[in-house]
């Protein structure tokens, strides 16, 4: 099953309300922004999301459901806070919502 959703936005341009994807292997979790962290620069460092529910194809319920936060790490992309980067971990994706099952198991 595959459904998504949309906006415009790059990681620097994040904004509390956004659409997100959150990875993990094969798989893809809808989710909205509810917490952006920058630095002095205004470089986003971490971002806090809450899952969505999926309601049928291509309908989500935004938010209200577990809250996740994610850090940049040195390859660019965001990973879960206070776990290693590597294969099989959490990594965020902003700027659309997507839901994404591996239809192998």
């Amino acid at each position: 099953m595959t459904t998504t959703a949309t906006t415009a936005t790059t990681a620097d341009e994040t904004q509390i309300g956004d659409a997100a994807t959150i990875g993990i292997g094969a798989d893809s979790y809808p989710a909205t922004v509810t917490e952006v962290e920058r630095n002095r620069r205004g470089e986003v460092t971490g971002i806090t999301v809450a899952r969505d529910r999926v309601l049928r194809r291509g309908l989500f319920s935004p938010g209200g459901g577990r809250e996740m936060r994610f850090t940049l790490r040195k390859d660019g992309r965001f990973h879960v806070a206070g776990f290693a980067m590597g294969k099989g971990s959490y990594t965020l994706h902003v700027g659309r919502r997507s839901y994404e099952m591996d239809p192998h198991f």
